[in-house]
């Protein structure tokens, strides 16, 4: 004051609250034909304090939702704000798919004669660092699962058939082989 040549002086003190929210994603990672729905949860979870919201591979948006479930491989993302500063964080989460099936070939339909009485099934395969199993029905009855392939011989007419299971991701494939007899 100029009159009083009095001073005062004021402080104040001013509190920033830039604290983030506390965030973590986990969930499923990988889609096969085992598991064809990925679940992905966010903790922790409270609406009061917080919004949410997910952005999906395909670009579409959930909000509020603790988790998602999704049948779709890429990379998911939730965006949480705290209500009362606005500051956010943003966690990231990729989901890939794997479900090759398995590639197998008998080959062609054979056939039982007086000369050939007996064929050979030699069906051929590309499954690189697979973990494959192999289940026959052949016309003399069903064998028991194996883990390598192996050629086989049969002499009885009928429908050869044999499944092909990738254990890893739960994908099969199948192929079929007719045995004709044409001695009658």
């Amino acid at each position: 004051d100029k009159d009083s040549g009095c001073e005062v002086e004021i402080q104040e003190v001013v509190v920033s609250d830039t604290l983030k929210p506390i965030l973590q994603l986990s969930g499923d990672s990988l889609l096969s034909c085992i598991k064809n729905q990925a679940l992905i949860s966010g903790n922790p979870f409270d609406t009061s304090k917080y919004s949410y919201e997910w952005l999906l591979p395909d670009l579409s948006k959930i909000k509020n939702k603790d988790s998602v479930f999704s049948n779709t491989a890429g990379q998911f993302s939730l965006k949480v704000i705290d209500k009362a500063n606005n500051c956010f964080i943003e966690r990231y989460w990729n989901v890939k798919i794997d479900t090759a099936k398995p590639n197998i070939d008998l080959g062609p339909d054979q056939k039982i004669d007086c000369i050939k009485p007996d064929i050979d099934i030699m069906p051929t395969e590309n499954n690189p660092n697979a973990s494959i199993n192999y289940f026959w029905t052949l016309p003399s009855g069903n064998l028991p699962a194996e883990t390598s392939l192996q050629n086989k011989i049969e002499n009885i007419p009928g429908l050869v058939f044999l499944r092909v299971l990738n254990t890893t991701n739960g994908c099969e494939a199948f192929d079929t082989m007719l045995i004709e007899d044409v001695r009658k």
